[in-house]
């Protein structure tokens, strides 16, 4: 009786790309790049399996998956700078926008709220929010304007980041 080697190996690898699939996934949404972990994911199992086999993937998908991912970052991201430049804000509100974004997200991550389960990535939703309000108007303060005028710059950088 032989070891059907090929089949365990084959079974072994498809079960740990759904398992990086499905981890690429919650990293998403707690706010971490997981669609970029898809790709490689995906990528990885294009490279380890032959061209014929139904579970292929093929470099074409694996091109189309980064023109979508890129896409789906820069509207992200573009969306809290949106936000500052729709009311006139200026470039250094919209990349403390960004920023602010990031680190909230980060402090959102860590703080989390106390709703169990959830609570980590609503922190990170909000850490984001709050952060792009933040960064947005030190960002006009920095750049001359006034107090009530950079916080309501900074107010439209937390929708967009909210909503993106």
């Amino acid at each position: 009786m032989s070891f059907p080697t090929q089949e365990i190996l084959f079974t072994l690898g498809i079960g740990c790309s759904l398992l990086g699939l499905i981890a690429a996934w919650v990293m998403s949404l707690v706010g971490l790049p997981g669609n970029w972990v898809m790709i490689a994911v995906a990528a990885l199992q294009a490279w380890m399996l032959p061209p014929d086999s139904r579970w292929d993937i093929g470099w074409p998908v694996i091109a189309a998956m980064v023109v979508l991912a890129a896409i789906g970052e820069a509207v992200e991201t573009g969306l809290a700078a949106a936000g500052v430049k729709r009311l006139g804000g200026s470039r250094r509100g919209m990349v403390m926008a960004i920023g602010g974004s990031f680190v909230g997200a980060m402090l959102g991550a860590g703080i989390g709220l106390p709703v169990p389960v959830i609570g980590s990535v609503l922190g990170i939703i909000i850490g984001a929010a709050l952060g792009a309000l933040a960064g947005a108007a030190v960002g006009e303060l920095w750049k001359g304007q006034t107090f009530d005028r950079s916080l309501e710059i900074g107010h439209a950088a937390f929708w967009g980041r909210l909503l993106g």
